[in-house]
């Protein structure tokens, strides 16, 4: 699907199945990112503005940070200036809840965590979606 906020196509995981409150009689046509972002400076719902619920608001937050990939705050980022040779440890936490860490060198790109994630959770790793601090993770063409 594509989402109508940011015009990325998503997987039909990002996107809420239900409608954000008993009021709201849409399909949500925005990715669960884009309707966080909206949120934060309004708690109505972006497509009807109905007002969403401070209940729904805590449990939409608990389910944003189980889209973020997390990185270890003694290791190096992946997207850092200086030498990026050494060893990083990267935390992963998927939507289901599982977690588990990987050990990936500093200068490992995008597609290398995607296939280190894709090879631990036996998945294809074309079809992951990654993101960390609130963005989407990409694969530069040029750094393959």
């Amino acid at each position: 699907m594509q989402c109508q906020t940011c015009n990325e196509v998503k997987l039909s995981g990002e996107f809420f199945a239900e409608p954000l409150t008993p009021q709201c009689d849409h399909i949500n046509l925005s990715c669960i990112n884009c309707i966080l972002k909206k949120l934060a400076v309004k708690s109505a719902c972006p497509a009807c503005s109905a007002a969403v619920s401070k209940e729904v608001l805590a449990s939409i937050t608990i389910l944003q940070k189980a889209f973020q990939v997390v990185l270890n705050s003694e290791a190096k980022p992946l997207v850092v200036q200086g030498n990026t040779s050494g060893p990083i440890v990267v935390f992963v936490m998927g939507l289901d809840g599982a977690q588990f860490s990987l050990n990936l060198q500093g200068s490992s790109t995008v597609k290398q965590l995607r296939s280190a994630i894709g090879q631990q959770i036996k998945h294809a790793a074309d079809k992951l979606i990654l993101h960390c601090n609130n963005q989407t993770l990409k694969v530069c063409n040029l750094c393959v």
